[in-house]
């Protein structure tokens, strides 16, 4: 099960809630041999300035899930939505700082850009080079995203560093080979069979 609460404040009761919350459903899968995740933000702004509302993920609640999918993303429009940087800073601050395992910490990757919101997908359509890159104008704006490079970036962190990779959302992929990192393709497809 994938909780996705992700703004339990913390200096209101649904911090407490939300650990309650956490805790009871971790002791009750467990009964069931069922896996608890959490969606959660990123933790960090994207130059490293913790966000207050990231204690509310509280030393009970990484104890009680199996692993938590980082958000690394949405940070802001433009060079803030989505870089490497950001991922790392993500990646740190809940390994080194909360001391979350590095298993239990899921690098969240972007298949959209910002501030368009066009997917992956979109974005190739409107300009057919924009794999080989992380900037691109779509509908007059110019949208920043996870081209390969990028994406191949962080996998290789993630897989060194952390629990590995999880990608909002697959769907936003393109079905063009040549333009999307091989595994994510490959994902995309069983996703698309499974899906349907």
């Amino acid at each position: 099960m994938d909780i996705d609460w992700e703004h339990p404040r913390n200096d209101s009761p649904s911090k407490q809630k939300y650990e309650d919350w956490m805790v009871y459903l971790s002791v009750e899968l467990k009964k069931q041999n069922m896996l608890l995740t959490a969606a959660v933000l990123s933790g960090v702004t994207p130059e490293g300035v913790t966000y207050w509302d990231s204690a509310d993920q509280t030393d009970n609640v990484i104890r009680a899930v199996d692993w938590f999918n980082v958000m690394a993303y949405d940070g802001g429009d433009g060079n803030k939505h989505s870089t490497y940087d950001f991922a790392v800073l993500c990646g740190k601050y809940r390994k080194d700082t909360r001391k979350m395992p590095a298993d239990k910490n899921v690098l969240g990757v972007p298949f959209y850009g910002r501030p368009s919101w066009a997917s992956y997908a979109a974005i190739l359509l409107s300009s057919p080079n924009a794999y080989n890159t992380y900037i691109s104008m779509i509908n007059g704006m110019e949208a920043h995203y996870n081209g390969i490079s990028t994406i191949q970036k962080k996998t290789q962190y993630a897989l060194e560093n952390l629990g590995g990779i999880m990608i909002w959302e697959l769907n936003q992929n393109t079905t063009d080979s040549s333009k999307s990192f091989p595994f994510i393709r490959r994902c995309s497809l069983l996703y698309r069979r499974v899906s349907q």
